[in-house]
């Protein structure tokens, strides 16, 4: 298995990891603004679409007007396979009743809209796997904390990319395990200022030989679990999209310093993602 696998657990990033190493001489704000549909969009197998997002981007070392940040959705047309979207006020997002998403099958993503008065249009393609994966356990049980906590599947997806988000139920400074295995010295203000970072987790396996059928062993360590609570996990199948833009977007400087560029999946006027996948779920607890 190892020789084909690789793991990378995903981190938190923030704006001070771009101040280091690399080319000092690197000027963004000297970078022309232009105009772009940001979209946030995935399709899940077997399920209705929902959670569309629509939004735009600002310029750099300028207000940022919230009010303009979702774009004004009765001048905004969404489709996805040429059947037009509904915005729903609540979540400010996009969705349909009509479109239960298939497994193999491909689904086009059109947005026109307008922003500082232009006119905009960027589209979108993803083709949701065919297969998924089959987990051996969706209750795998209780774990005191510093016991790895099996996550064993069969993949089955021919695009070989998985990726984990792993929730606690509850997470608080009332059940933070601060006698961790990696630091005890940490003072309760520091962990709630970042319990963001603590609470939310994830990693993905990839480059898994398309249709394996072998039993790949994926354990949740205790650098994903901070809190003694029921977990939630959620296990994605994902598309090309979806794994160039995870592997690519979340953190775009090298381990030299240097920058890369996140894979542009949208075509036209647009940036962000537009991913499918198969999903599943998984229940374990840490005491």
């Amino acid at each position: 298995m190892k020789n084909f696998i690789k793991v990378l657990l995903i981190g938190f990033v923030s704006l001070s990891g771009l101040i280091s190493c690399g080319d000092p001489k690197i000027d963004i704000t000297s970078v022309a603004y232009e105009p772009k549909i940001v979209v946030e969009g995935y399709l899940f197998a077997d399920e209705p679409v929902r959670g569309i997002r629509v939004m735009r981007n600002f310029a750099l070392n300028q207000p940022i007007d919230t009010l303009s940040f979702i774009l004004d959705p009765t001048i905004t047309t969404v489709k996805i396979n040429g059947d037009s979207l509904l915005f729903d006020i609540k979540t400010y997002s996009y969705y349909s009743n009509n479109i239960i998403v298939s497994k193999g099958s491909p689904y086009t993503l059109e947005v026109w809209g307008t922003i500082d008065g232009k006119e905009l249009y960027t589209t979108a393609v993803t083709t949701v796997p065919a297969d998924g994966f089959e987990l051996i356990k969706k209750h795998p049980g209780k774990f005191k904390y510093g016991t790895p906590i099996p996550m064993d599947f069969i993949p089955l997806s021919p695009a070989g990319f998985y990726a984990f988000s792993i929730r606690p139920d509850s997470a608080s400074l009332s059940n933070f395990i601060f006698d961790n295995e990696f630091n005890q010295d940490m003072k309760p203000e520091e962990i709630q200022k970042n319990l963001g970072e603590f609470r939310l987790r994830a990693n993905v396996v990839f480059n898994i030989k398309p249709n394996l059928q072998d039993t790949i062993k994926q354990p949740i360590e205790s650098y994903n679990t901070w809190f003694r609570s029921t977990y939630k996990t959620i296990i994605y199948a994902g598309d090309v999209n979806f794994k160039e833009y995870l592997l690519s977007a979340p953190n775009v400087k090298e381990f030299d310093g240097n920058f890369h560029e996140p894979k542009i999946i949208l075509k036209g006027d647009g940036i962000g993602v537009f991913a499918s996948a198969i999903r599943d779920t998984a229940y374990f607890e840490v005491y």
